[in-house]
């Protein structure tokens, strides 16, 4: 499936660190140049060791988003 295909609307969740040793930040700079803008970085590490990244909602953990409805 292509970026092409996917709803600019869609939510995104995306790991800080890929098997490939690429980041997920990177890579959602790259999303978010093509029209996303509700993208979220998952992760293991404490969101206030990242920069600044202005086209992340959040950067959160990696429970299933379902469980943050209260």
């Amino acid at each position: 499936l292509h970026r092409k295909n996917i709803n600019k609307e869609t939510t995104i969740y995306i790991d800080s660190n890929f098997p490939n040793g690429e980041k997920g930040e990177v890579f959602s700079k790259e999303l978010f140049s093509d029209g996303f803008d509700h993208i979220y970085i998952t992760t293991g590490t404490d969101k206030d060791d990242f920069p600044a990244m202005p086209w992340i909602q959040a950067i959160i953990d990696k429970r299933p988003p379902f469980l943050y409805k209260h």
